[in-house]
């Protein structure tokens, strides 16, 4: 019986996910928010790990 092929994870191509500054500007610093999980959110100031998972 064959053995399936092995993944190279290394050459393994994600799709490229770039969020939309589509949201109303942030009262704190004016930089435009993201849409994140329904709700518009500024991801400078509440810093880059801000996700679904992490609130």
């Amino acid at each position: 019986m064959d053995e399936p092929e092995e993944i190279d994870l290394d050459e393994l191509e994600l799709p490229l996910h770039i969020p939309r500054k589509n949201g109303p500007d942030c009262p704190f610093c004016g930089e435009p928010t993201l849409s994140v999980d329904g709700d518009f959110v500024c991801i400078d100031c509440n810093g880059t790990w801000y996700g679904p998972n992490i609130g």
